[in-house]
């Protein structure tokens, strides 16, 4: 076997091979803002919180705004928070739209409708359910005091059963009709689009005659003095109708204010049920 050949006299030596460059680290991932839908209780406090401080200050975007409050109202699992969410989703639409001159767009209306239909819906569901009227912004209830304060982002909240509110609920329906008059006021009674308008008198006569029906189930005076608010609504679109429209109106009324204290007691016996149950475990 042949041995290496030596390198000639004055050779230059052999560059020896270059280690190979070490890969660079990785880039960390950079995760984005944690969706709304994914907010614990303290954190829909929070933003909610932030978003009220916010309101009427110049450069601030409402439609941003009032899609953040819609998307709070469906991560929450607090009914009393459900019922003040809507409550603000309903104030910043009114917001929008305030001009006396021109009526508020039918698709925003109807989509009032429908909010304060679900606060009502919401509030006949949890009969035990009290609400504040307070000042200033939104504050955190105190009672609320559970592991999401530490940290927790699987725990929930202890829901208290007070809704805290800036305004009366009843004032929402009441500006609802004023509205709903004024659309017709600014029409011309003789066009089609009067006639179609005025179709939905009736579904919110229904509200008001539900609305109603849930204040004769509350004893406090304040409730009653809220109910006869919203039956002198209701004697305005009902007290120049035939008499076969009004008796149909009031059957209606009578029918509806018996489902509704129907459904309020089915809801406080499967509350006490759940209590009974909750109290068996902890034994």
């Amino acid at each position: 076997m042949k041995a290496p050949a030596k390198p000639a006299k004055g050779a230059a030596p052999a560059a020896k091979p270059k280690p190979a460059a070490a890969a660079p680290p990785p880039k960390p991932v950079q995760k984005g803002p944690k969706p709304i839908s994914e907010y614990n209780e303290m954190e829909i406090d929070e933003r909610l919180d932030q978003l009220i401080s916010m309101r009427g200050r110049k450069g601030q975007n409402r439609h941003d705004q009032l899609d953040i409050l819609k998307q709070l109202s469906n991560a929450t699992k607090r009914p009393s928070k459900l019922v003040e969410l809507l409550g603000h989703v309903i104030a910043f639409n009114f917001d929008m739209h305030m001009n006396m001159l021109t009526a508020m767009p039918v698709k925003v209306w109807k989509e009032i409708f429908d909010v304060f239909k679900r606060i009502l819906d919401t509030l006949v569901a949890n009969p035990d359910l009290k609400v504040e009227v307070v000042e200033g912004t939104t504050v955190v209830d105190s009672v609320q005091m559970t592991a999401a304060e530490a940290g927790d982002e699987e725990d929930e909240f202890i829901d208290s059963g007070i809704t805290q509110m800036t305004g009366n609920v009843l004032s929402y329906l009441e500006r609802l009709d004023d509205e709903f008059y004024k659309s017709l006021q600014l029409l011309d009674p003789h066009a089609p689009e009067y006639v179609t308008r005025l179709k939905d008198e009736v579904p919110l006569v229904n509200l008001m005659q539900d609305t109603l029906a849930y204040y004769d189930s509350k004893p406090e005076d304040m409730d009653q003095k809220d109910a006869a608010r919203v039956a002198s609504r209701i004697v305005e679109h009902i007290y120049y109708r035939e008499q076969g429209l009004f008796n149909k109106a009031m059957a209606n009324a009578v029918i509806r204010k018996q489902q509704l204290k129907e459904a309020a007691t089915a809801a406080a016996d499967a509350a006490e049920i759940a209590v009974g149950l909750a109290e068996k475990e902890e034994e």
